[in-house]
């Protein structure tokens, strides 16, 4: 057998070794990119989630506002105790001292007979605040009374 001398390892040239260290960087970055693009798909689906909600909310207020007499929040107008109060009798049925989804269903069918259950659950989830299934006329006088703000509506001084 014959010694097969081995080949003596050539040392990379500076420009080889430079080129190396670049190409691990890039390793690195294209990792940190696909995270930060992850990571941006994420909030983006949160905001859009976000925006549906505050889209519900609105509606629901809206639809509030509707059965006091007021066509939407940017049309606010300011209610007396009396005439909330009277409203709030008018829609609770047994007189019960509060508005149960069955009495607020009754009230939306006479405006809008074509409404859908779930605008009425939004409704409902919108004003209980203390999520007991039912509206007080604390609770009812609140969103009633309620007015965007400027940046809510849009409209300017």
């Amino acid at each position: 057998m014959a010694d097969v001398a081995s080949a003596p390892v050539k040392e990379k040239s500076a420009l080889e070794k430079e080129m190396e260290a670049l190409l691990g960087a890039t390793a690195g970055l294209m990792k940190e990119t696909k995270e930060a693009s992850a990571s941006a798909a994420k909030t983006r689906r949160k905001s859009r989630e976000l925006e549906a909600t505050l889209n519900d909310m609105a509606a629901a207020s809206d639809s509030w506002n509707a059965l006091g007499g007021r066509r939407s929040r940017r049309g606010s107008r300011d209610y007396t105790d009396e005439a909330l109060q009277q409203t709030f009798n008018e829609i609770d049925d047994d007189k019960s001292g509060h508005i149960d989804r069955s009495e607020l269903e009754k009230a939306i069918f006479k405006m809008d007979p074509n409404c859908k259950s779930t605008t009425i659950d939004e409704m409902m989830a919108y004003a209980d605040d203390d999520d007991d299934g039912k509206v007080t006329f604390e609770e009812f006088k609140k969103i009633m009374l309620y007015k965007p703000s400027q940046s809510e509506t849009g409209e300017a001084k």
